[in-house]
């Protein structure tokens, strides 16, 4: 008998230990913790069955709603119809409305035309991405296009120090000192982490950045360079700029401190204070398109889900974001039986409406992920799963009113990973997962190209 109830009573703690744990990973947004839905009665259900993890598929047919118009005239609410099957067709950047003549980003189109038109005003986007926009890539040839059709120039911004630094063309990045990094890994944290997943405190800290992005030396650009930083426990900063003291308040949750307004392509700043947050420096045009790299290797965007909400807000009105492009998905088929990915629809959705609501000021844009291949039967095949994890992105950006745009079929869908690694010079690298640096000039160029496209419903030549 004590036998028995040393049974039942073993029974019950394991039961429960694994109810509470199962309770945990439910509303935990890590996916080390995630746990793999399971059905007891799988082997007795019919195979058509929806399976327990899957989102609820979008048909693709069309659907009237009210939609806000932005053409800097009307401001009336509009009935328009979406198609949520747009996401599907090539070269086209889509907020999914029937009525392809229209922008998909239309309050940033038309601030776009009105800087070509003579406007002094910023258009700044905040580019997110894994290790495959790491080192600027890919972002680097949309800003170059876009930066030569606005006819300014400036890398944006730079973090304090960075494991990628030697390998980024588009800024050279010295540091000295010793410095403290804290970042989405980091358990606990002493202040808001930057939209760069990190924050840096330093009590000798010295950087230099050299921007080279610049190439007019005929008509030179004047470049305002500024440093990113939290707050301060005094309220006040003391910087060298240049080897010139200079003091500053910063006394906001996200202050941005004017260091040098010239034509000058590069600027040092020394920091003595290791309870400031230090973010970065930005260098950026007077006025024009300015893109700011946010790469963090390894991640998948749920991990975005980290940024202070009250930092966002700070945000919106300190360094405000027209564009918020998420770029993300390699990550996500860590193995080639990886199909099923509705637990990330609800993961990063619940971070893109948070992000919205504190960053009303900004459109956001989905970029679907690129291909990926596995050795499958004896050679390189695109991941089985690719597509259905393309359609789940597509009905995130969907359900949440941004913008989308499908980069795996525009690169050329199944098969291109693969085939791109036997080219000579090769498009991608060995592990069939990152493009060359040929490659990403590809893909930032076909975005840019798909960009244009949409400035030109605006602008029709």
């Amino acid at each position: 008998m004590r036998n028995n109830r040393d049974v039942v009573l073993f029974t019950l703690v394991v039961t429960l230990i694994l109810f509470c744990y199962s309770l945990f990973s439910a509303f935990s947004h890590s996916d080390i913790l995630r746990l793999s839905k399971v059905s007891i009665l799988s082997d007795v259900l019919h195979d058509r069955q929806a399976k327990p993890n899957a989102t609820k598929a979008i048909p693709d047919t069309t659907t009237t709603v009210d939609a806000y118009v932005d053409d800097s005239h009307n401001t009336d609410t509009a009935k328009i119809v979406k198609s949520f099957s747009k996401y599907l067709q090539p070269r086209l950047l889509t907020n999914f409305n029937a009525d392809t003549t229209k922008p998909a980003l239309p309050r940033l189109m038309n601030k776009l035309h009105a800087i070509m038109k003579g406007r002094k005003d910023k258009i700044r986007v905040a580019w997110f991405g894994d290790s495959l926009v790491e080192a600027d890539v890919i972002s680097m040839q949309f800003r170059k296009l876009i930066q030569q059709f606005t006819s300014t120039y400036g890398v944006g911004f730079i973090p304090a120090t960075s494991i990628t630094s030697r390998f980024r063309v588009t800024a050279k990045h010295t540091w000295k000192g010793t410095w403290d990094e804290e970042n989405f890994k980091t358990k606990d944290l002493r202040a808001p982490l930057f939209l760069s997943g990190h924050a840096f405190y330093t009590t000798d800290g010295e950087v230099t950045v050299e921007d080279e992005t610049i190439q007019d030396t005929v008509h030179p650009q004047t470049i305002e360079k500024s440093l990113l930083c939290g707050k301060s426990v005094t309220g006040t900063v003391n910087l060298t700029v240049n080897g010139q003291p200079k003091q500053y308040r910063a006394d906001k949750l996200l202050n941005r401190l004017p260091l040098e307004t010239s034509s000058n392509h590069s600027v040092t700043v020394g920091i003595r204070d290791n309870k400031l947050p230090v973010y970065g420096i930005t260098l950026e045009p007077v006025s024009g398109f300015i893109i700011d790299n946010f790469s963090f290797r390894g991640i998948s965007g749920s991990e975005l889900g980290r940024f202070d909400t009250a930092f966002l807000e700070t945000l919106n009105t300190e360094n405000t974001y027209d564009l918020v492009v998420l770029e993300y998905g390699v990550n996500l088929m860590s193995h080639a039986s990886d199909m099923e990915f509705g637990w990330y629809s609800a993961s990063i959705g619940h971070v893109l409406r948070r992000m919205q609501k504190a960053m009303p000021n900004a459109e956001f844009l989905i970029i679907s992920t690129t291909d990926r291949a596995f050795y499958i039967n004896g050679r390189w095949q695109s991941a089985p799963g690719i597509n259905n994890l393309v359609k789940v992105q597509a009905e995130i950006a969907y359900k949440n009113g941004a913008a989308f745009y499908n980069i795996f079929q525009n690169m050329g869908g199944a098969g291109t990973i693969a085939a791109w690694a036997e080219t000579n010079p090769p498009l991608a690298k060995d592990d069939r997962i990152h493009p060359s640096y040929k490659g990403t000039q590809i893909l930032g160029e076909l975005i840019y190209q798909s960009f244009m496209n949409d400035y030109n419903k605006v602008n029709p030549k």
